[in-house]
């Protein structure tokens, strides 16, 4: 029988925006609040890095015992529910892009009864390098960009967010979340990054961080580059000029493309994005050197998914050389669980059929080679939604949902009822 595996509690870090260490972002989707790794009961940060042997907190080696008796961890409940509806889950492709380096029988070979590691080595890192943005897209927050600190009370009617179980108000003053302006924090990271092969970066919105770019320019210094592939989330609204230099140095740098919608919907969902923008730069990141990565990734959301099948089929039109070439079943996608009121779960099964049927029906009608992928994509969601459904507070999140609804498009001057013509249909149903 083949074991249960994922080599991230292996050999994986993340970082959050306010430094706090996690096990990986996917878990941080699992609802189960212990995403965040602990030692002596104490929550693990970056400068923890100099003291602690990280990938042998109690946390990780709890977690490993349950990979051993062949058990998901709470942890890893998003990725057992991927899996169970039909998706190559997160453990599944990281299982395969490891396989070269990093295998079961290696990390096993490795592992005590325990859980403990004979030997600690950190294989990759997700950064999330603080909170900077231009953007201000509807399923984010103020921990994940400053834009949205002048309007989340107008929004959300709140004065407060939290991260982790700590409050923080709108006084930006206040914020934490710019660990990567820290010299002894990176060199921190720089000093754990020996062995490390791929750098995940997130934000914010890194590209315009400049303490991102000076993190690269140190592991160029340091000598570690040419092992190191890199992969950026990116919103495709900003290139600085002096990273195409230092990418050169590097041995794959991946640009993970956010896309929600095609035209007006994009614009709405990643507020102020301009459609013109984001076209000009897949024609460009296309015809990049042959050291990068390209692909396209869609949140599925309440106002994303009426019109995920246009977007899938406005991409395919382009013909791209390069961009989704080395992508899985054509482009990415992953469903929004916070905030509950943007999750898909929070409709009720005869409107997600609704939508759902719509969708089959245009990609049917179309003439793409890559027919098949996108019925397989829609498909996934279909089974997906059984366990996104919401059966408690579901009322409380569709009220969110239809007030937020109509401050969002008043707060950015759009006409949301008539760019969102099926969640229009839902506001004024559940409005009352």
């Amino acid at each position: 029988m083949k074991k249960l595996f994922c080599p991230l509690p292996w050999s994986h870090l993340g970082v959050k925006n306010n430094g706090t260490l996690r096990m990986c972002s996917h878990s941080q989707s699992a609802g189960t609040g212990n995403t965040v790794l602990h030692q002596d009961g104490k929550r693990l940060y970056l400068e923890n890095l100099d003291t602690v042997d990280v990938l042998n907190c109690e946390t990780l080696k709890q977690v490993r015992r349950d990979f051993l008796k062949g058990e998901f961890p709470t942890q890893c409940n998003r990725c057992k529910m991927e899996k169970e509806a039909g998706y190559r889950s997160r453990d599944e492709w990281e299982t395969l892009r490891h396989q070269e380096f990093f295998t079961p029988e290696m990390a096993y070979a490795n592992t005590k009864e325990d859980g403990t590691l004979k030997e600690s080595k950190i294989l990759s890192v997700d950064l999330r390098v603080g909170n900077q943005c231009n953007l201000r897209c509807v399923m984010c927050f103020p921990g994940e960009s400053t834009r949205w600190y002048r309007d989340y009370k107008e929004i959300l009617q709140e004065t407060h967010f939290g991260v982790d179980g700590v409050k923080y108000d709108l006084d930006l003053k206040n914020a934490d979340f710019d660990w990567s302006r820290s010299e002894d924090k990176v060199a921190s990271l720089i000093k754990a990054g020996k062995y490390i092969e791929k750098i995940k970066f997130g934000g914010g919105e890194p590209l315009m961080i400049k303490y991102c770019t000076n993190l690269v320019e140190k592991l160029v210094e340091a000598g570690y580059s040419k092992n190191i592939e890199l992969e950026y989330s990116i919103n495709l609204t900003i290139f600085p000029d002096k990273l195409w230099d230092l990418w050169k140095n590097f041995k794959t740098v991946k640009f993970c493309c956010s896309i929600d919608g095609p035209g007006e919907a994009n614009e709405a969902i990643r507020y102020p994005t301009k459609w013109s923008t984001v076209v000009d730069s897949l024609k460009m990141l296309d015809d990049t050197p042959s050291n990068m990565v390209v692909f396209t990734s869609t949140t599925i959301n309440m106002l994303s998914y009426e019109h995920w099948a246009d977007l899938m089929l406005w991409i395919d039109a382009q013909k791209y050389k390069k961009i989704n070439a080395d992508v899985y079943s054509f482009s990415a996608t992953h469903p929004v669980y916070k905030p509950q009121y943007m999750n898909i779960g929070i409709m009720e099964q005869e409107n997600f059929n609704i939508i759902t049927n719509k969708l089959f029906s245009k990609v049917n009608k179309s003439t793409s080679n890559q027919k098949t992928a996108m019925l397989g994509k829609i498909d996934y969601y279909k089974n997906l939604y059984n366990d996104l459904k919401f059966t408690d507070n579901v009322d409380l999140y569709r009220k969110q949902f239809a007030t937020r609804f109509d401050r969002f498009a008043t707060n950015q001057k759009q006409d949301w009822h008539k760019i969102f013509p099926y969640a229009s249909s839902l506001v004024e149903k559940w409005k009352n």
